[in-house]
């Protein structure tokens, strides 16, 4: 008996079948559609000739080779700032002349970036072009309908000289595949995710190897918590700790002080004090939030604090009555398994007293404000608006907290 066939395999054998069916007659149009849609989905998906998990990965390779072309997929900038500077030292120490050019996704970028791959430079031999804001700037190449025009973008692009190095900023959730096909998928990708809870810890360790820097339990508890979980997160705050403080182990309190400064906003702080029940500190934390309509990062990562804030205690209200004290069942469940026991205990006690202090109903309440805000702030809401809306909802919600 034949084994260890592949999918695809099998699907030439139907479509050989389905040819000589067809060929007496016996196979319906629905049939065929039915068996094309099934190849379709069966068909493997093309990847990048290289693809990095990570920066370190990525580094380690650029001591043997580079890619010619590469991307980078993530809003974050900070890593892609790090691979720059990979690319810059490396063709420097080649001792041949570097030319670095940058586009910024502003019209008439994309003409003037064929120019540069098309012509040779008369001042140097190696050129690194840096694209920002690539999916704004490649924009035009995926509306592409006319196949003219998108054979003549794939041929400039697939016919980069081995001097020419081109680094690419994708700052959306994923590159199309469209783009990749346009490159014939010879090009190294990086996309920066979000670890899941179980890799966190593990990820972290790998930083601060890298970095050469050491953390107590406590700080690395605190980090694990606070920290956005990715890598360019990681890296930037590892290495903030490092040039703040010039020292390479970092208590608790260091992690507090250089990252988490009270002086600055701090969304998880105003977490921390809504479900404390502590309205004047909450407002006066809210009260160094700058509103602006360029600073609408900072306002939407205090809505996304308090809705995993609200899901959390939610869930763990939910845990405690269903589970009856099998913490171990619930910290799975929740995402802290890798905490340290003395974490633990102290997250179970405040879960414990938040759960208390909030009603089913506020919390409900809590979470469908928050959700609210947050549509109608990236949908168009003046920046004044929301913090209006805003105060005036979380009055009721403290309004709640004191009729409890």
């Amino acid at each position: 008996m034949q084994t260890g066939r592949s999918s695809l395999s099998i699907l030439n054998d139907f479509f050989l079948i389905h040819w000589q069916l067809q060929s007496f007659g016996k196979i319906t149009d629905k049939f065929t559609s039915v068996l094309i849609l099934v190849y379709m989905v069966a068909k493997p998906k093309q990847k990048p000739a290289k693809v990095f998990q990570n920066y370190m990965e990525f580094e380690d390779n650029s001591k043997q080779s580079l890619q010619n072309t590469l991307f980078y997929c993530s809003h974050d900038s900070f890593e892609f700032e790090l691979i720059v500077n990979v690319y810059r030292n490396a063709l420097t120490h080649r001792g041949e002349p570097l030319e670095v050019i940058v586009f910024v996704a502003e019209p008439g970028d994309l003409e003037r970036l064929f120019a540069e791959l098309t012509n040779l430079s008369m001042f140097s031999s190696l050129k690194l072009i840096i694209i920002k804001a690539g999916q704004e700037f490649f924009k035009p190449i995926l509306a592409a309908k006319n196949k003219t025009l998108y054979a003549s973008y794939k041929r400039n692009f697939q016919e980069i000289s081995d001097k020419t190095f081109l680094l690419v900023h994708y700052d959306a959730k994923d590159v199309p595949d469209r783009l990749f096909s346009v490159f014939g998928y010879q090009l190294g990708y990086l996309k920066n995710r979000n670890y899941y809870p179980n890799e966190r810890r593990k990820a972290l360790d790998s930083v601060l190897r890298h970095e050469k820097v050491s953390m107590q339990p406590a700080a690395m508890d605190e980090f694990l918590y606070k920290v956005s979980p990715n890598m360019g997160s990681y890296m930037k705050s590892i290495q903030k700790l490092k040039l703040l403080l010039g020292k390479k182990q970092f208590s608790l309190e260091d992690v507090e002080e250089a990252l988490f400064n009270r002086s600055d906003f701090n969304p998880f702080h105003m977490a921390d004090l809504l479900f404390q029940n502590d309205r004047r500190e909450f407002f006066k934390e809210f009260s160094k939030l700058n509103f602006s309509e360029d600073n609408k990062h900072s306002f939407l990562s205090l809505l996304t604090a308090l809705l995993n804030r609200t899901d959390e205690v939610r869930k763990a209200k939910l845990l405690f009555h269903r589970l009856k004290g099998d913490d171990g069942k619930t910290f799975q469940l929740l995402g802290m398994s890798s905490y340290s026991d003395k974490r633990k205990a102290f997250v179970r006690n405040k879960l414990t007293r938040e759960t208390k202090l909030f009603q089913d109903q506020t919390l409900d309440d809590l979470y469908a404000l928050l959700t609210e805000l947050n549509i109608r702030f990236k949908t168009g809401i003046m920046a004044s608006q929301a913090k209006m809306l805003f105060t005036e909802k979380m009055l009721g919600i403290f309004h709640a907290l004191e009729r409890n």
